[in-house]
């Protein structure tokens, strides 16, 4: 299963085939893809998403990305948002699957983020990571893609035209990070 916001969704690839599902697909074709992601998704919808799909489906690897809506709108309360990814974190090491989480790349690396919204788009962001990587690290069926690592974040070349979501190869490259969380 995929779940989560734009991200997973697709936004910005030529194709569904193109998307992280449709790469996914191609690369684990024996396994029933699930693309269960909405645009606009906050961290407080992933969790009850799953839960809705667990409750029909059994799933062993789930893809998890948060973050992006929740980092650049900034009504968003992120005291709030760092609790609900605490809580999605737990909830996912308390499950069967195996997870990826995968959190937006550093706000540095998204064009349409204004300048002047940098210094508060970057410590929103970093509030996440930080709590993404802590809280993944004691977990064995919860890995955590670490977006703002330089091998992924080059992401100028990987940017859609809107200067916000990913490429073809953007979703390319980050299928190939997420594929290889999975076999860990």
């Amino acid at each position: 299963m995929i779940v989560g916001d734009s991200l997973t969704y697709g936004v910005g690839a030529t194709d569904q085939d193109s998307s992280i599902a449709g790469q996914i697909g191609a690369n684990r074709p024996n396994d029933a893809i699930v693309n269960a992601s909405t645009v606009g998704a906050k961290t407080k919808d992933i969790k009850g998403i799953i839960q809705a799909e667990l409750a029909l489906n059994k799933y062993d690897f789930i893809v998890v990305a948060v973050g992006g809506n929740d980092v650049v709108r900034i009504r968003s309360d992120m005291e709030a948002v760092v609790n609900e990814l605490h809580d999605l974190i737990k909830f996912l090491g308390a499950i069967e699957s195996q997870s990826v989480l995968v959190t937006l790349s550093a706000p540095e690396n998204i064009s349409v983020i204004p300048k002047p919204l940098l210094p508060l788009a970057k410590s929103r962001f970093d509030k996440l990571h930080s709590v993404a990587s802590e809280s993944t690290t004691s977990l064995n069926n919860v890995s955590y893609v670490d977006m703002s690592n330089p091998n992924i974040a080059s992401y100028k070349s990987f940017e859609a035209s809107d200067g916000f979501h990913l490429n073809d190869l953007g979703y390319s490259e980050l299928t190939k990070v997420i594929l290889r969380h999975a076999e860990t």
